[in-house]
């Protein structure tokens, strides 16, 4: 947190703290590519190999996704209290992500000619979401609910498995609630390429959303044409710029907003 009694955008310290820049090392972009190189030539093979190599998990043995015996055993282990803020965070986000729906429209000419303007959702929709270091709970409810609410046919999760091949029960509530039981035990860029060019096992889709580390994101920028992507979404900052006036309730809330964010691998 950085104090600043008067507050001015000319303020030397709060002008520094603005002009500091990120980038992704140049090693991440050259393992990346050799990755995705790998799963595009030799798919299941190498996505496997990947996954022992990074994850330290055999696929082959936890299963590639999640069972309806995980979903079910999910739902048995979360708290009543935790399915209740679940719905009110996705009655929210229903609520509001049906007002973006587009209308089509058709307008027809004197000469006969007839335009129209038509929206149709995509028809697969891969999201990646964090589960190891925190289980990304609320990016789970806020990339799944727009895609049901578009009527994409085919959700697709991706998660790093635990070394038991399990997924955090949490994560795999809000999937069943939502109705999107395609829930991959695969990560980071192997999987991402996995999903973009599609093996043996894995379907190929039309975009990829979601958060993850340097590895993730180079993935999606380097496979940005051969499927859509949201935005380059990496670890977060946040300053927060408070006075003697400050609640520190408040200062603290916005703070542990990001603090599950990561470190910047």
């Amino acid at each position: 947190m950085v104090k600043i009694s008067r507050f001015s955008f000319d303020n030397p310290r709060y002008q520094n703290l603005l002009s500091r820049r990120s980038s992704i090392p140049e090693t991440v972009e050259i393992t990346v590519k050799d990755v995705l190189k790998n799963v595009k030539e030799k798919g299941d093979e190498a996505l496997h190999s990947y996954m022992k190599k990074f994850d330290g998990v055999d696929i082959n043995e936890i299963g590639l996704m999640v069972t309806e015996e995980e979903f079910e055993a999910a739902k048995a282990k979360v708290s009543e209290e935790f399915k209740e803020a679940i719905k009110r965070a996705c009655d929210n986000l229903f609520r509001f992500h049906r007002r973006q729906l587009p209308t089509g429209f058709t307008e027809e000419y004197e000469n006969g000619t007839v335009l129209e303007r038509k929206y149709t959702p995509l028809n697969s929709v891969a999201v990646t979401v964090p589960g190891d270091m925190a289980p990304l709970i609320s990016t789970l409810c806020m990339n799944l609910v727009p895609a049901v609410v578009a009527g994409v046919p085919n959700i697709y999760i991706l998660t790093k498995p635990r070394r038991d091949g399990s997924i955090d029960e949490r994560l795999l509530y809000v999937a069943d609630y939502l109705g999107v039981k395609n829930y991959y035990k695969i990560s980071g860029s192997q999987g991402l390429a996995a999903v973009a060019y599609g093996t043996e096992t894995v379907k190929k889709v039309d975009a990829i959303t979601g958060p993850g580390n340097n590895y993730t994101q180079m993935a999606k920028k380097l496979l940005f044409g051969e499927v859509k992507i949201d935005s380059i979404a990496g670890p977060s900052e946040i300053v927060v710029i408070a006075d003697e006036t400050a609640n520190p309730t408040f200062i603290a809330a916005d703070m542990m907003s990001q603090a599950e964010h990561g470190t910047g691998f």
